[in-house]
């Protein structure tokens, strides 16, 4: 896919999982501009590289988005890890605003990215019979498997490779 030729970076929040099977994911804004890719947190910048050294896959399994790139392989998901912090107020207004502008850029408007606003949440399944209802009630598994498609698309337009 051709990247859109705009300057409007899409903003998306994501959770980092640096390893599977964890009780913890970081919350980070996804940054997809063409040619460039930057995870930050809410107290730093986690990746900022070239498009052409990250590789990307959506899990068959999982359903979150793979980063291959110089870290090695990290998972990002909609959703978080049961014991992980919120987003920031600032974070979020942050993907927000980002999202406002990607939306009236006639350059995005292919991307399903560019029409969608998500900051997530960390999961309530926590492992209880209460978190296991709570989280089938929000939705949480049905997050996952819509999101990780669009934010796959929009990297492969930036220029990053599949994985």
């Amino acid at each position: 896919m051709n990247a859109p030729q705009s300057g409007t970076p899409l903003k998306i929040g994501m959770f980092l999982f640096e390893k599977v099977m964890t009780q913890r994911s970081t919350p980070v804004i996804l940054t997809i501009s063409p040619g460039r890719i930057v995870l930050a947190s809410a107290d730093r910048v986690v990746a900022d590289v070239p498009a052409d050294q990250v590789r990307t896959k959506v899990s068959r399994v999982l359903k979150v988005n793979e980063l291959h790139g110089p870290w090695g392989k990290w998972m990002l998901g909609a959703v978080g890890a049961a014991k992980s912090e919120d987003f920031t107020d600032a974070q979020a207004t942050e993907v927000i605003e980002a999202q406002k502008a990607a939306q009236q850029d006639p350059a995005l408007t292919q991307l399903e990215l560019a029409r969608t606003v998500w900051v997530g949440q960390p999961t309530a399944a926590d492992g209880s019979w209460t978190g296991s209802l709570s989280s089938m009630a929000k939705g949480e598994t049905k997050m996952q498997p819509r999101i990780a498609p669009m934010v796959d698309e929009a990297l492969l337009a930036a220029g990053v490779q599949r994985a």
